[in-house]
């Protein structure tokens, strides 16, 4: 796998083995990022269930301050660690939380707010519309920021009240959707 644009461009970064990990294809991420364009500049991004962390290196290539990287697997975020290291990405822009994102609210109470949230949980599972509750808890979303969503396109987006879905593009079998929070004047 390679990060498509920006700085790291072209630089290859390795994905864990086993079917656990799913990485967004170079394609849909060309795509995503087409869309949010220069938007991602100087934004911080939260990255949850990061898996190789693709989609915040891809973010970080194209100009964000700061990406946060949750990921549970241990040997995940070694192989993740490794990742920010080969593309020679400073410390001071990036962090790699080992945590559950639906598990652990002590270890992700202070992780501040972001424009950004790349949410990309197993499928299957269940876990959008929780972590959705996760993210409104914990006031990771910044006002004015958007939640990022792939999954399968095949599933539907109830996130409840306060979700507002603003588009969505479905990309073969994945499915990608940008949601924002509803302010009193949304409602």
């Amino acid at each position: 796998m390679r990060i498509v644009a920006g700085k790291y461009g072209r630089l290859r970064i390795r994905v864990p083995s086993g079917n656990r990990v799913r990485p967004t294809p170079d394609r849909v991420r060309e795509a995503v990022f087409s869309i949010i364009g220069s938007a991602i500049e100087d934004a911080r991004v939260l990255d949850l269930f990061a898996g190789s962390g693709a989609l915040g290196m891809e973010s970080l290539s194209r100009g964000a301050s700061h990406v946060t990287f949750v990921e549970k697997d241990r040997r995940h975020a070694r192989i993740l660690r490794d990742n920010l290291e080969h593309i020679k990405c400073p410390s001071s822009d990036a962090d790699v939380v080992v945590s559950d994102v639906l598990g652990s609210e002590h270890r992700l109470q202070s992780l501040g707010q972001f424009e950004w949230i790349f949410l990309d949980p197993p499928y299957g599972k269940g876990m959008v519309n929780e972590t959705f509750d996760r993210i409104a808890k914990g006031n990771w979303l910044a006002l004015g920021g958007t939640v990022v969503v792939d999954h399968p396109k095949q599933e539907e987006l109830s996130l409840g009240q306060g979700w507002s879905v603003e588009d969505r593009r479905v990309y073969g079998e994945v499915a990608v959707a940008w949601v924002k929070a509803m302010t009193m004047e949304g409602k």
